[in-house]
C-alpha cells in the first residue's frame, strides 16, 4: 500500500510535447484519482491514501492558467507559475 503518490509535470515550452497542456493535466489527475479508488471484483482496495499532482510552469507560457485553477482547485493539484 502507498502512502502518497506525487507525479510532476513540467511545461516549459508553449507547446511542449503536446499541443494541450490542459488536458494532459486533466488526464493526470484522473490517473492520480484511480489509485485512491481502485477496484477489483467490485471490492474498493486501499492502494493509495493520498496523492498530489504538481504542474511548474515556465514563465515563456502565456496561457492564462488562472481559470483552469479554479476548475481544479477542488482537486489534489497544485499549480505553480514562475
Amino acid at each position: 500500500m502507498l502512502l502518497f503518490a506525487i507525479e510532476f509535470k513540467y511545461i516549459r515550452h508553449v507547446f511542449s510535447g503536446t499541443k494541450y497542456p490542459k488536458n494532459d493535466i486533466r488526464y493526470d489527475i484522473a490517473k492520480l484519482d484511480l489509485l485512491k479508488n481502485f477496484m477489483i471484483n467490485g471490492r474498493k482496495i486501499h492502494f493509495c491514501l493520498k496523492t498530489l499532482s504538481l504542474v511548474f510552469i515556465g514563465h515563456r507560457i502565456d496561457r492564462d492558467f488562472k481559470e483552469f485553477y479554479n476548475e481544479i482547485k477542488d482537486k489534489e493539484c497544485r499549480i505553480i507559475q514562475k
